[in-house]
């Protein structure tokens, strides 16, 4: 589109115009005008672009040297402040030997693209003049010179850090969140780089990584260890530079300081500590105390809300050691747990405890003596923790330390065979040591003894024991040469078992049981002999214990919804003490969980009261005496009701006689009464789609049908019945189909069979005779099996029309029929009185064939056109239909279609010639044949005549022209 730039004529022929855009090209051009008006415009211009004079750029600015080494120098500097008015797309780097006039280029490239240039391949020392140059399209600019001579060598600056604004200040991150440093670093040589944390090992913990301009700290996964100050260290020969980075953790608490346990007595004690040194950037809001025994593997809390740093505990058994642990809590959860370093024991101050009793010599060798011991009465309120035995030779006259044992039997060996020895034996407690009880003095050399039996480490002859105890009855003696030693019991030898083992020592043998049972009572007895005789001591042991379980079955009597009486046997062993009682459990789960009835039953019976009824219960029973309870006797299930349950569901429930104001409903009685007679029967109805039942019979009812008034005239009604007996209400039954509460449709009239083959019969019927209030939309057809007896619907869905052929059906099978009718509301009438018997068998007739009146013993038609023949077949069974022309089969396709049925016909849509000839219908069924034929011709335009044209008898007035018919 093309504008005017002047408004006025302008009278030179040249003119300035300035709106012009920056980047566009333009096409000007000019016309003359004189008085008689504007000539012609000129031809357009050579397009013009929009721009400023272009030029050479200007010099590039800040030309410096970055850095220098032995061999290179690296430069920078900034583009020019004018671009000549042509895109830079390059800069050339010259350089001078300080000696020379001459400058050569100091890179291989024909141009820099960068504002920036490492020149390589210098001489080190050699001073060197640069200067830099900009080059745009129209060539190369003013150069700029670097400042100075400059000299390769290796530059010196000490490290440089620079910390990101938020390292500055404290850095805080959640616990489990990663934790991640970057700095910059600068140095000339590049700094060593050290990164140190005083109570971390960063090397293991963090993973450090450094580059050419930077180092970087990552640790994966903080906790609250990470918490403190980060320092960083460079160091170069120039110098050294450190910066700090402090990092808070938000995590739970570290472990509490200094645990420690004072003022302990026997049933309490102070636990102090101090708060722990990482709080996990959060205040400790409480203190957790935990405590346990040492053979314990769990921990008992003991305060969960301590808000101080010290707490009293005053619930600790007495004589029991005892650990304690402390766990800080914060905002963030529950921290490490610090422990005391040993067991305590709860216990008062203790005095020394009383020397040890009946320190004797049991065994003497040439280089040794066994000595044993009994434990002191009284041990100064501590337990007794070792035993200190010493040892005096008599030519010596000074005490000497043998060990400090637990036990009550030790032998100091290495004596010197035939010296005089004393020994002496004292308790140590916890806080004290008793004084000493000696023994001897006595050769050490080799001693012979006859047998002698101690049994004063068994309380008595006859033992009575608790069954289910482990028992260690140890018999002392002394004999020397070493003695055979036999344990007996009864009449016969022992037989050691995996209860019931026996244990031998220089001085002693020690008969072992391991829950001793009833069956190890008896008779035991031990011989110890050697050469020199023999000695044999015994004891008799009685074993009592929990009596055997009661003798079942267990019976149920009195069943009710409420109660059960039990009754059991005692059991066949009392345990050797008289029955005490019997304890009665309930289980209502199948033995899940149990429930105490009673533990003081005296007889072998209980009336068990407090049942729900219905609910099904286990019971459980077992004798007691003095020594405990024994096993139980588990009985059968039982449930707690009546003998007779209520009856079942009422089946089959259905509304029949239905109208808009009254219905009869109608069931059958359930085919289990529970074991009681039913006494009646409720009815219940409700609106389809609603929750809440009406009942229909205030009152039970004992007939099987009932009436129900008071409906809304077109709503949907469902029916449900329950019985009742001695038991209460049985079972509901499923609902009756939905019933409409409309005055009922009438059943089709007039239903009879208009035609029977060996497989099918169609039926016919007219309307009904009233609607129900709604159009009759379509029927319902059942048939009857004589052989079968029920109806049978003989097709899904509903019948619109009037008449129906059942197919499927059996020879020689006798059916009747009958139709229902369903209006548009749903409701379906009554059926129809069935029709009479009809036994499924063809009828023959013979059959029949004649063309439609419009069809004349000869068809002419045009070609192209179409035209059908059409004709009426009778016959029973149906007649097979077969159509020919000229006596050859036509097959039905899309020109020529064939239909078949009561009116058979042969449409052709365009008719040809050859659709000429005679065309014959042939019906045939076993009764015979019938056929029926017509001629059709197809007229057409005739053919050219045949060549070729002769022409004879030429003269003046004419000739003889002669051809060929078509």
């Amino acid at each position: 589109r093309w504008q005017r730039i002047n408004r006025a004529l302008v009278k030179d022929t040249e003119l300035a115009h300035e709106d012009l855009t920056e980047g566009l090209e333009y096409d000007f051009r000019v016309a003359a005008e004189n008085e008689a008006g504007r000539g012609k415009f000129s031809p357009p211009c050579m397009p013009v672009l929009a721009r400023d004079p272009v030029g050479k750029p200007h010099a590039p600015q800040n030309a410096e040297v970055l850095e220098t080494t032995k061999t290179s120098v690296s430069l920078l500097w900034q583009p020019p402040v004018s671009d000549g008015g042509s895109k830079i797309y390059g800069y050339i780097v010259e350089k001078r030997d300080e000696t020379t006039e001459e400058w050569k280029k100091a890179h291989s490239l024909s141009t820099i693209k960068q504002c920036e240039l490492v020149v390589p391949d210098l001489e080190e020392g050699k001073g060197l003049n640069f200067r830099v140059s900009a080059v745009n399209e129209h060539g190369v600019g003013e150069p700029t010179q670097v400042e100075g001579i400059v000299f390769p060598r290796d530059m010196a600056a000490p490290p440089e850090c620079k910390l990101d604004a938020s390292l500055k200040r404290t850095v805080t991150v959640k616990a489990g969140v990663p934790l991640r440093f970057y700095v910059p670093v600068r140095g000339k040589p590049f700094p060593k780089v050290t990164w140190v944390k005083d109570d971390s090992d960063l090397e293991n913990r963090a993973n450090i990584e450094i580059s050419e301009v930077a180092t970087q700290l990552v640790i994966v996964s903080t906790n609250r260890r990470d918490a403190g100050r980060f320092e960083l260290t460079l160091e170069n020969p120039s110098g050294t530079k450190t910066v700090g980075i402090n990092v808070k953790v938000i995590d739970t608490p570290g472990p509490v300081e200094h645990i420690r346990v004072r003022d302990v007595t026997r049933n309490a004690a102070v636990i102090a500590w101090a708060p722990p040194l990482k709080d996990g950037s959060k205040s400790i809001t409480h203190y957790i105390l935990e405590k346990k025994e040492p053979s314990r593997r769990t921990w008992t809390t003991q305060d969960a809300n301590i808000v101080k740093t010290s707490y009293r505990i005053t619930n600790l058994v007495e004589g029991n050691n005892y650990l304690f642990r402390v766990l800080a809590v914060n905002d963030i959860g529950i921290g490490e747990p610090a422990e005391t370093p040993a067991p305590i024991l709860a216990m008062d101050q203790v005095a020394p405890p009383e020397p040890p009793r009946k320190l004797q010599i049991v065994e003497i060798t040439p280089i040794s003596v066994t000595l044993t011991w009994i434990r002191p009465d009284f041990d100064g309120g501590s337990r007794i923790t070792s035993y200190l035995i010493e040892k005096m030779e008599t030519t010596k006259g000074e005490w000497e330390r043998c060990t400090a044992i637990n036990a009550t039997r030790y032998c100091v060996s290495d004596l010197a065979p035939h010296d005089e020895y004393t020994f002496r034996v004292s308790a140590q407690n916890v806080g004290a040591t008793s004084d000493p009880v000696e023994v001897g003095p006595v050769v050490a050399k080799e001693q012979i003894y006859e047998p002698t039996v101690d049994m004063s480490q068994i309380p008595s002859d006859v033992m009575v024991v608790k069954e289910g105890i482990d028992l260690n009855l140890p018999v002392l003696f002394r004999a020397w040469p070493k003695p055979k030693i036999t344990w007996l019991r009864g009449l016969g030898e022992l037989r050691e078992s995996d209860s019931m083992i026996t244990k031998n020592t220089k001085t002693s043998t020690t008969l072992i049981v391991r829950k001793i049972r009833k069956a190890d009572a008896g008779t035991y007895a031990v011989e110890i002999s050697n050469k020199l005789g023999s000695a044999r001591a015994e004891f008799t042991l009685k074993v009592l214990g929990k009596p055997s379980p009661c003798n079942g079955p267990v019976d149920f009597e009195d069943v009710s919804p409420e109660s059960i009486t039990l009754t059991w046997k005692p059991p066949d062993d009392d345990g050797g003490a008289p029955i005490s009682n019997y304890v009665v459990e309930k289980s209502d789960n199948r033995g899940i969980s149990w429930v105490y009835v009673s533990s003081n039953v005296k007889r072998c019976h209980l009336r068990v009261t407090k049942l729900t009824e219905n609910k099904e219960y286990i019971f459980r029973i077992s004798a007691e005496n003095k020594f405990g309870v024994g096993p139980t006797l588990k009985s059968d299930s039982v449930v707690a009701k009546l003998p007779f349950d209520p009856p079942d569901a009422p089946t089959n429930v259905q509304a029949f006689d239905t109208s808009k104001a009254q219905m009869s409903i109608g069931w059958e009685a359930p085919a289990n009464d529970g074991g009681s007679e039913i006494t009646g029967y409720i009815c219940e109805r409700k609106e389809r789609g609603s929750r809440r039942w009406v009942k229909v019979t205030k009152y039970p009812i004992k007939k099987t049908v009932c009436q129900s008034t008071g409906f809304n005239e077109g709503s949907e009604y469902e029916f449900r019945v329950y019985g009742i007996n001695a038991a209460g209400a049985g079972k509901y039954s499923e609902m009756s189909y939905p019933v409409i509460a409309r005055d009922p449709v009438g059943e089709p009239r007039d239903v009879k069979v208009v035609d029977i083959t060996r497989a099918s019969v169609t039926l016919a019927w007219k309307y009904p005779s009233h609607d129900g209030g709604a159009r009759v939309i379509g029927y319902i057809v059942e048939r009857l099996n004589q052989k079968e007896g029920s109806w049978v619907q003989v097709h899904g869905g509903v019948i619109k029309a009037q008449h129906f052929r059942v197919k499927g059906l059996v020879m020689n099978e006798k059916y009747c029929f009958r139709v229902i009718a369903k209006n548009a509301a749903g409701i379906r009438s009554k059926p129809c009185d069935p029709t009479p018997l009809v036994i499924c068998k063809d009828e023959i007739i013979h059959p029949k064939v004649s063309l439609d009146y419009s069809v004349k013993d000869k068809t002419e038609v045009f070609v192209n056109k179409p035209f059908d023949i059409g004709a009426a077949v009778s016959g029973k069974p149906e007649p097979e239909i077969v159509w020919t022309r000229n006596d050859r089969i036509i097959v039905s396709t899309e020109m020529r279609k064939i239909k078949y049925g009561k009116k058979t016909s042969l449409t052709i849509k365009h008719a040809s010639r050859e659709d000429a000839g005679t065309y014959k219908i042939i019906v045939k069924n076993p009764a015979g044949q019938a056929e029926v034929k017509t001629e059709v011709a197809v007229l057409a335009k005739p053919d050219m005549p045949a060549g070729p044209v002769r022409v004879t008898d030429i003269h003046p007035e004419g000739c003889v022209i002669a051809w060929e018919p078509p």
